[in-house]
């Protein structure tokens, strides 16, 4: 994941190398302009106690040592924390970007990743709902995980690291009794959340290898062959709790990849009308999202700037209500400084309502919504999100406005 200058993910703003091609030669080239290093962020979240010299009073040493224990603890936690939610944002950003692609798409990540719970000495931070939140924007747009450890080999134990639960040394003596306690649970702990987040999508994740060509070779040959499969729930329950799906098949040689359950959620509580978290991402996002149709033409006239938005309409959902077809969109024009900050222009809930006929008409010729905007001094980007309120469907276009002036 890459800032909007190509460099490794600081924040919250990632960017695009290379669109799709099938010219491997320019990807290739694009891969070799970047430069690679470690994030300010993941350096502080890595961070070890400074040894200092010590005073000679043991109760003094012992306690400054806590203390300095405690004090790294509470740092590192702090960068982790931002590290997750910068990681969150960038796979719900990816997943907007990639929603209006048809078909399975593979989406390889290589990252340390991050632990699912983090143990401080006055609480305990649970990231199993931004784990949760990513997994369903990436199932979402049909998007299979395949997690690779950016870590590599893990030395000394291994094979022990591949499997955490297997007692590989003799005797009764733990295999991990002379590995660094703090770096192994970590690294576990990250190991898990890949894990998690590839059996949630259908994918797979990679650890303890340092062949990392190999790895990714291996997620482009899954796609080589895919089946849709449905599935519908024959309860009622609609809980929001987990549900277990196992897709078995009658070839004992054969592996099968799919999402391993769902969330049963109903469509409507999914994706809530209200929802401003998800118009509030679309803005920010630097990334288009393309869930839903949607193309904007910008005019200059005496007060402003006309934009007429026009959203695909085969991907608006209408509902039928006696004699009438009806519907609700969302609708958000922004402008972005340079430095990332969004100032909303224009934001409103249109409601639809069509007659049989009229519904006809629009899904032959389409619809468009027409709004005057001026400029703010010094926007760096004109910002219109369309939003389908039933499915939670969304579109976006970002136009820079040095094109406008």
């Amino acid at each position: 994941m890459l800032d909007k200058d190509g460099r490794p993910l600081e924040a919250d703003s990632i960017g695009v190398l290379h669109d799709f091609t099938r010219d491997n030669a320019s990807l290739i080239a694009a891969l070799a302009r970047f430069q690679s290093k470690t994030s300010r962020a993941t350096q502080a979240a890595d961070a070890t106690p400074v040894a200092l010299a010590k005073t000679g009073n043991a109760a003094e040493d012992a306690e400054f040592d806590a203390w300095l224990q405690r004090s790294t603890k509470e740092v590192s936690a702090f960068y982790i924390r931002n590290r997750v939610k910068a990681t969150e944002s960038a796979l719900v950003t990816i997943a907007s970007r990639l929603a209006g692609v048809r078909g399975r798409k593979n989406l390889v990540w290589v990252s340390s990743a991050f632990p699912l719970r983090l143990d401080l000495s006055h609480e305990t931070m649970r990231f199993s709902s931004e784990l949760g939140r990513a997994a369903r924007a990436i199932n979402g747009a049909n998007i299979a995980v395949y997690a690779v450890d950016a870590k590599g080999l893990v030395a000394p134990f291994t094979n022990a690291a591949a499997e955490p639960t297997q007692e590989v040394a003799s005797g009764k003596r733990p295999f991990d009794a002379d590995f660094p306690k703090s770096t192994f649970e970590a690294d576990m702990r990250n190991v898990d959340t890949m894990q998690s987040m590839a059996d949630a999508t259908g994918g797979r994740a990679f650890y303890n290898t340092n062949d990392f060509a190999k790895v990714i070779r291996r997620a482009v040959d899954d796609s080589r062959l895919t089946y849709a499969l449905g599935y519908y729930p024959s309860h009622a329950t609609w809980d929001g709790a987990y549900h277990t799906i196992m897709v078995t098949v009658n070839r004992p040689d054969a592996v099968v990849r799919s999402r391993k359950g769902y969330y049963a959620t109903r469509f409507e509580e999914a994706n809530p009308g209200t929802s401003q978290e998800a118009l509030l991402d679309a803005i920010r996002s630097p990334l288009e999202a393309t869930g839903l149709g949607v193309t904007a033409r910008v005019q200059k006239v005496a007060s402003g700037w006309s934009v007429a938005i026009r959203p695909a309409p085969d991907a608006v959902t209408l509902t039928r209500k006696n004699d009438r077809w009806e519907g609700a969109i969302d609708v958000v024009i922004a402008q972005s400084l340079p430095n990332g900050q969004t100032f909303k222009t224009f934001a409103s809930t249109v409601h639809l309502e069509f007659t049989f006929a009229q519904r006809e008409q629009m899904l032959r010729e389409g619809f468009s919504f027409d709004r005057v905007v001026a400029l703010r001094p010094g926007s760096h980007r004109l910002h219109i999100v369309v939003r389908d309120v039933p499915s939670g469907a969304t579109g976006s276009v970002i136009i820079p406005t040095d094109r406008l002036r």
